[in-house]
């Protein structure tokens, strides 16, 4: 029997139980994807009008990566050693999730004062960790209810209904932008969210085994099971091109959210002379919009997506060109142009480093792998602390040198990435002819 007619007769196999767990699963992926969204585009609007210092807001708007960087191991550990009378994933899915669902709310609240500074951190760092355990908890349950029948199907629900799920919902983001009724908006986001964390908690039954008290050897094997995958504390063996070249384009995928729209926001407002914070936040709606059209095209056409793998450099160098011409012509509709063309020509070399997902939803489905495991991102402390310091010095240069700088930096970024492809690229060429 090939490998294809396997598959097929797995799948005729699933039980209804399986089919359940399936679409409630994908309930709570599309539920998680459209969230995400919301709240960076309503701290994107923040950005753009407080007075307070950029560096102060993108510390703490990108504190997840500490969290990441500091706490993922022991919270999996934590995960492991948990047994109650409803599971082990349930009780954290139920709580975290909730607790996202009011927080978002009230950072919207809060962000309408603009006094508060030190409510606001707080309020914005909680979120972040209570989003990152929800998702965790979640990826975990997945983990948990796949069996020989019914793998291949969930393996693809995280991308699949995330992908949809942001795409739905920076669309209707963008009214965040353009009407009063802010409060009303993010309210129905955080609703839609909060059913799908209850749908979770409460339509997936755990396994038995989850609800019994662990024994000591079965804590002693998790403890070194846990040792073993620990994430170490140093760079893997990688040639130093191959290292810079990967963390150019972590920084470029975390700065995108805030970088395009400053860009766009300084063209139209600053040099324009009009309100441009709706045009500034389409930028980062076109340029998911090109990204994810490019991760289709790249998940289905195998042939284009060797092509693609060819003409990496060319693809960047071309970015490249296209975002600098937005510095002469800023018009609107070129820009958000541009946008896309930026999203759909640099995203495979950047999915190629963390997998297929979209911009923000990575930030908290760091434990998303697909089932090859060569293509499984490697999330280390270091370099987590390394992207953590870029954006904080970028927060920086924005507040001392002004907007304009964070557009030229998003330049250089690209720019480095072209290099160093362009290098990694001769020296593959290199190596095949000897």
């Amino acid at each position: 029997m090939t490998t294809k007619d396997s598959e097929r007769y797995n799948l005729r196999k699933l039980r209804s139980e399986d089919v359940k767990d399936t679409v409630v699963l994908s309930f709570g992926f599309f539920g998680l994807g459209f969230f995400i969204p919301t709240y960076i585009y309503i701290m994107l609007s923040f950005l753009l009008k407080s007075s307070i210092p950029k560096w102060i807001l993108l510390g703490s708007f990108y504190s997840e990566l500490i969290i990441i960087a500091f706490l993922k191991d022991k919270i999996l550990f934590l995960f492991e050693m948990t047994r109650t009378a409803i599971g082990r994933r349930t009780p954290y899915i139920l709580v975290f999730g909730t607790i996202s669902s009011f927080l978002l709310s009230t950072i919207s609240n809060l962000l309408t004062v603009d006094k508060n500074l030190f409510s606001l951190v707080f309020l914005v760092i909680t979120f972040n960790f209570s989003l990152f355990i929800y998702a965790l908890s979640l990826l975990g349950m997945l983990e948990d209810r796949k069996n020989y029948f019914n793998q291949r199907l969930l393996s693809i629900q995280p991308m699949l209904w995330s992908v949809l799920g942001a795409l739905w919902s920076y669309g209707y983001s963008v009214r965040l932008l353009t009407t009063d009724s802010n409060s009303k908006i993010v309210s129905h986001v955080s609703l839609l969210f909060f059913f799908s964390v209850f749908a979770v908690a409460f339509l997936i039954v755990e396994d038995k085994k989850y609800k019994v008290k662990l024994s000591i050897s079965e804590k002693t094997e998790i403890y070194d099971k846990l040792q073993a995958k620990k994430t170490p504390w140093k760079v893997l063996n990688k040639s130093p091109q191959q290292i810079l070249s990967d963390e150019l384009a972590k920084v470029l995928l975390y700065q995108i959210e805030f970088l395009l729209p400053f860009h766009a926001w300084y063209l139209l407002n600053i040099r324009k002379g009009i309100s441009a914070e709706f045009e500034a936040a389409k930028t980062l709606y076109f340029f998911v919009l090109g990204y994810v059209l490019n991760t289709v095209l790249v998940s289905f056409f195998k042939s284009y997506s060797k092509k693609l793998e060819l003409f990496g450099p060319v693809n960047i160098a071309l970015a490249l060109l296209i975002y600098a011409t937005t510095f002469t012509f800023s018009k609107i509709g070129w820009i958000s142009t541009s946008a896309f063309l930026l999203g759909f020509l640099v995203c495979h070399q950047i999915q190629k480093r963390f997998g297929y997902t979209t911009p923000g939803i990575v930030r908290f489905l760091s434990e998303y792998n697909s089932n090859n495991e060569i293509n499984r991102p490697k999330f280390h402390p270091v370099n987590l602390l390394g992207i953590y310091v870029a954006v904080i010095l970028t927060g920086i240069l924005i507040d001392v040198i002004g907007v304009q700088s964070s557009g030229y930096i998003l330049g250089l970024l690209i720019a480095g990435l072209v290099v160093i492809e362009l290098l990694n690229s001769r020296a593959k060429i290199k190596n095949k002819q000897q």
